[in-house]
């Protein structure tokens, strides 16, 4: 099960990546010309998105299949947020997004099911229990960015359905609407980080990275369609690296443990 978990783990990560214009959109960012500047944010949320929240998640079952269970329930979790950004945003055509998220985590789920009924551990190794367990510092977080992120969210949900230029669309999904789900995505994971041990220092990264690199591609190009403004833009860039250096000093948790090696043999000597 461990193969067939990092096989599908991998070729998912590399479709969401590729023609699901994760890596694509992020790239947009890094040097835009004249004719992508004007749609660089929005495709970098998008980019920061897919790779962060969802590419990231499957590389990690690639590498580790012990934490498919955890990385399906986040996608569910991802997919619930999309649904409902779909909804406020009335994006509809966002139907195969849900379905790329929802069926690799009914898969993950269902090998990890497998495995546990024949008494194997997932990918060689047992998932140490998880422990009710809140981090301070990163509920703090959650709690300062909720409002604003929040808000941001809801005026892309807002743009999206007044149809607001540019319109730009990605595999019939238009962009605003997923950018409010990113939004979304940033305080969900910080919740999650302050609220679950399981992959708590995996989540609080990959959300001070999005949020400081989004901030710093806002005050790249401030003329950007859903860019943040000035004064918010670089409050971003401080809560992210505020997750980032509450990340670096706090102690891991939730690591799945190894299985435990049977004793060894006593060795017996001829007298």
């Amino acid at each position: 099960m461990r193969t067939a978990q990092r096989l599908v783990a991998g070729l998912l990560a590399l479709l969401w990546a590729v023609p699901g214009f994760g890596l694509i959109d992020l790239e947009v960012t890094v040097a835009p010309d004249e004719v992508w500047r004007p749609v660089a944010i929005l495709d970098g949320g998008w980019g920061l998105f897919v790779t962060a929240y969802i590419v990231a998640g499957l590389v990690l079952v690639m590498i580790r299949p012990s934490w498919a269970t955890e990385i399906a329930g986040q996608l569910t979790g991802i997919a619930a947020l999309l649904a409902v950004s779909a909804g406020l945003a009335r994006e509809y055509t966002v139907w195969w997004m849900l379905l790329a998220l929802l069926l690799p985590a009914g898969a993950f789920a269902g090998l990890a099911a497998l495995d546990r009924r024949r008494g194997a551990p997932v990918g060689g190794e047992r998932a140490a229990p998880v422990r009710p367990s809140v981090r301070w510092a990163y509920a703090g977080l959650a709690v300062v960015g909720a409002a604003p992120w929040t808000g941001y969210a809801l005026d892309m949900y807002r743009a999206n359905r007044d149809q607001l230029p540019p319109n730009e669309i990605t595999n019939d999904v238009n962009h605003w609407a997923v950018q409010g789900a990113f939004a979304m995505t940033l305080v969900g994971f910080a919740a999650l980080a302050a609220l679950r041990p399981s992959l708590r220092r995996f989540n609080a990264v990959r959300v001070g990275v999005c949020a400081a690199y989004f901030g710093i591609c806002s005050l790249r190009f401030p003329e950007s369609a859903a860019a943040l403004s000035t004064s918010t833009a670089a409050l971003a860039v401080a809560w992210g690296v505020a997750v980032l250096l509450v990340s670096a000093v706090d102690r891991p948790a939730g690591r799945p443990a190894q299985s435990p090696r049977p004793p060894a043999s006593p060795v017996t000597t001829a007298s």
